[in-house]
């Protein structure tokens, strides 16, 4: 009965050179060394018809476009054989996120049409982080500028409010939201839009100040405009007020020019 460890086929067990998967090599010595049925075929067979062997410097006997000649494409092989994948072709990586912005640390082959050749994104698993993104308030630094929220969480005019709690400007601390609205062309209360102007009428009961009238005007977006000619004494007229908004008011304008309110009547000329 036979003993030992079995081992695949040996076709020649004469000699050591000899055996299964053994390297054939590039000397023509007759033999069969990797036992495959063909004898010295590194050195002698082109597979591949393209002029080369194996032991001539065919790195892939198996493709014709693969030889020491051959001409580097974008096709993640080696085609002339010289160590270098896609060598001339510009490095491409990864872009998991699909931002545009690849990442540093993964590289990719330059026929990945998913891939991009810019390599500075900071966090290629979230596409609102990459270099130009406007920062949001997140907790990450959407920017890529090694800032988180490049401080948006920091009240800098003392108001109460951050950018990222509403401040639609905080370097005003008469701008956050909730606040009054001023006539000062600034979007006080942050609700996106700028009033024109306040009440007309500054204590917002709807009468005007006879003392004052020109309390009014005190401000350049405080207008009013009469619709029709100045009446005579006693009459009354509707006129257009700009307040927050255009709204029609019925007044008596005197032809003293002062302006009361419906409930008052006009005084003589002095």
């Amino acid at each position: 009965m036979e003993t030992g460890a079995s081992a695949p086929f040996d076709c020649n067990d004469n000699n050591a050179t000899v055996y299964p998967d053994a390297p054939e090599g590039c000397t023509i010595d007759g033999l069969d060394n990797d036992c495959d049925g063909s004898i010295d075929e590194d050195a002698l067979v082109d597979a591949d018809n393209d002029g080369f062997t194996l032991c001539t410097g065919d790195c892939n006997d198996t493709d014709d476009t693969i030889n020491p000649n051959g001409t580097e494409v974008c096709d993640g092989a080696d085609n002339d054989c010289d160590g270098i994948i896609d060598e001339g072709f510009p490095a491409r990586y990864a872009d998991t996120d699909g931002d545009g912005f690849g990442d540093p640390n993964n590289p990719s082959s330059c026929n990945d049409p998913t891939s991009t050749t810019d390599n500075t994104d900071c966090d290629d698993a979230d596409p609102t982080v990459y270099p130009t993104a406007p920062e949001i308030c997140d907790g990450l630094d959407n920017d890529c500028n090694g800032t988180v929220d490049d401080n948006q969480a920091e009240d800098n005019d003392n108001d109460g409010f951050t950018p990222c709690t509403g401040d639609c400007d905080d370097a005003n601390d008469t701008v956050f939201p909730g606040a009054p609205e001023l006539c000062d062309g600034l979007d006080n209360d942050c609700n996106g839009a700028i009033e024109l102007s306040i009440d007309a009428y500054p204590d917002g009961d709807g009468f005007g100040d006879a003392a004052n009238s020109s309390s009014l005007v005190a401000q350049p977006v405080r207008r009013t405009t009469t619709i029709a000619t100045i009446p005579s004494a006693g009459d009354a007229s509707s006129r257009l007020v700009r307040g927050c908004g255009w709204r029609w008011v019925w007044s008596i304008r005197c032809a003293d020019r002062q302006l009361y309110s419906t409930h008052g009547r006009c005084r003589q000329q002095l």
